[in-house]
This record gives C-alpha cells, sequence and structure tokens, in this order.
C-alpha cells in the first residue's frame, strides 16, 4: 500500500467517524426537543388523588343529606379537564375541602337511569355560547344532553346551588366558592 492510499484511507476514517458524531448528537437534540413537545402537548398530569372518588349513583344520594359538596366531572382524556385540575387543586388546598370526583370514562358513570336521576336534581337554569346563539336549559339538561365535561357544580343541603360547565381560571372559581359560603 502506498503512502497517498493510506492518507486517504484514514480521512475517510475521520470523515465517517465525524459524521457519525455529528448523527448521534443531531438524534440526540432532536429526541430531547420530541420529548419537551409531548410534554407541552400533554400539559399537566391528570392527578386527582385527592379527591373523593364517587359513581353517580353516589352523587345522586348527596342530594339527599345535608352537608356542602363540591362535584367535579372529568375525563382523563378531556383536555379541558386536564387545565383545570389545578385550579381544583389550589382550591382545595386555599378553601379546606375535598373535591368529589366523578370519573366519566368509567361505565358505572354512564349509566342512563343514574344520569336522568342526576339530571332531574340539577335544576339551577344555565346558559351556554353555542355557533348559532345562547341556549338556556337547566344544567342538568345540559349534562344529559351533552355530557359536557369538566362539569363541576355545588350540592348545598341536598340542593344544587351553583356550577359551571368548562373550566375557570383560579380567580373566577375562588369566587364562585365565596359567593356560596366557602371561606379560606
Amino acid at each position: 500500500m502506498k503512502k497517498d492510499d493510506s492518507q486517504i484511507i484514514l480521512i475517510c476514517l475521520y470523515v465517517i467517524i465525524v459524521l457519525l458524531l455529528v448523527n448521534t448528537i443531531f438524534t440526540i437534540i432532536n429526541t430531547g426537543s420530541k420529548t419537551a413537545e409531548k410534554e407541552q402537548e400533554v400539559g399537566p398530569v391528570y392527578d386527582v388523588s385527592m379527591m373523593e372518588l364517587l359513581n353517580l349513583n353516589e352523587v345522586v344520594a348527596l342530594f339527599d343529606g345535608k352537608g356542602t359538596y363540591v362535584v367535579y366531572i372529568g375525563r382523563s382524556e378531556c383536555p379541558h379537564c386536564v387545565n383545570f385540575l389545578p385550579t381544583l387543586q389550589r382550591a382545595q388546598n386555599e378553601f379546606n375541602y375535598v373535591t368529589i370526583k366523578v370519573d366519566a370514562d368509567l361505565d358505572e358513570n354512564r349509566d342512563p337511569e343514574a344520569t336522568a336521576k342526576l339530571r332531574d336534581l340539577l335544576t339551577m337554569e344555565y346558559t351556554m355560547q353555542f355557533e348559532e346563539g345562547p341556549e338556556t336549559k337547566t344544567f342538568g339538561e345540559f349534562y344529559y344532553q351533552y355530557g359536557f365535561v369538566p362539569t363541576t357544580f355545588i350540592i348545598k343541603d341536598g340542593k344544587m346551588v351553583d356550577g359551571i360547565i368548562g373550566g375557570l381560571d383560579f380567580k373566577a372559581f375562588a369566587e364562585l366558592l365565596e359567593k356560596n359560603g366557602f371561606k379560606k
């Protein structure tokens, strides 16, 4: 082998090593950015461990007694539910109560009879904005007809006294709680 041939082979090896290093660095950077993008897409973690999990029939039974309850109906795959959770968590901490959580993903919470009972108990009038314009129904009719989540309502001494369909920022949710007798 000539000296020129060995130099060419050595240069080719250097070029291959540099290309492999560049490829490895590019792959590491690209993987890191995809992970960050995925974390951004997912948003906050859907952690409801600080809530008391009840089914619809158990929530219906809350209307038979005394006491004040904040009931939240949501789904783990619902981006609006996930985004509303930090507000619920902060409110629980600052107002010292435990949210009742109904998991809308569970089959037991899709029972037509229990859903109809809940519809009949959620009698507060509520107006929602649709593309066609505003629509007013009872809170229960909106939930029964559309199954909107997140749905959050307050039961006080056997009656629904307030609620929201969708999420609120913390300030607005805190005002809703204070309006209904919750204290920090």
